[in-house]
């Protein structure tokens, strides 16, 4: 009797499903889709990262959009803060880590994305004297020259030295303790070039490696 009751119960299931129609579990919708880059003109960022590197205390304008169609918030963590849509780099060695989001709209599923972007150093600068970026870039056979004074120093205090790097049969570079650092030049005429450096400061500033190049002519 018990079998019986129970063959008709699921017979009278099958008839109602067949009739109404079973429930169906609805399909996800799909996940949106966020782009971002520097601006116009700048290739869409990537993940793994493949444009360059961002330097210690620059501030960057970050533009993002969503197929969501809402916008876009960010947030960043490592080597950088971001207010808004503006990132600033706060260190010259610590990745700086971007993340965006974006809220479900348009018939598709809350959209996020992170960008690790690598930082570097900034450059450091100093106080050269005027030959060093001479227009044009000549000096005069059996003249001497100041490229700086005798304890030069970068914007960050790290002391300069210079040194010739080609020509030196042509020029010499002198340190002089009241004069300066000086560059002579001889009595034949051809190119030399002088490089400066200085130490860098890490993690936030890069050594100096500066150069500049002359042609040695004859006086008028």
């Amino acid at each position: 009797m018990l079998m019986r009751l129970m063959t008709r119960y699921l017979a009278a299931l099958a008839a109602t499903s067949l009739l109404y129609g079973a429930t169906a579990i609805p399909a996800s919708a799909a996940t949106g889709v966020i782009t971002a880059s520097w601006g116009k003109g700048s290739p869409n960022f990537t993940d793994p990262w493949t444009m360059p590197a961002i330097m210690y205390t620059s501030v960057n304008d970050v533009y993002a959009s969503s197929t969501t169609g809402v916008n876009v918030t960010l947030s960043a963590s490592g080597g950088c803060t971001v207010s808004q849509k503006q990132l600033t780099v706060t260190s010259g060695a610590t990745p700086c880590v971007l993340v965006m989001n974006s809220p479900a709209g348009g018939g598709l599923d809350a959209a996020t994305a992170t960008f690790t972007i690598p930082t570097i150093p900034l450059g450091q600068s100093a106080k050269f004297g005027s030959v060093w970026n001479k227009t044009p870039q000549t000096v005069t056979e059996g003249k001497t020259y100041v490229m700086g004074a005798p304890k030069l120093k970068t914007n960050k205090g790290k002391l300069v030295t210079f040194k010739i790097a080609t020509g030196s049969n042509l020029c010499t570079v002198v340190k002089d303790s009241s004069k300066g650092w000086l560059l002579k030049v001889g009595k034949k005429a051809g190119k030399c070039s002088v490089k400066a450096t200085a130490a860098a400061l890490p993690p936030n500033y890069a050594e100096l490696n500066a150069a500049s190049y002359w042609t040695v002519v004859k006086p008028s």
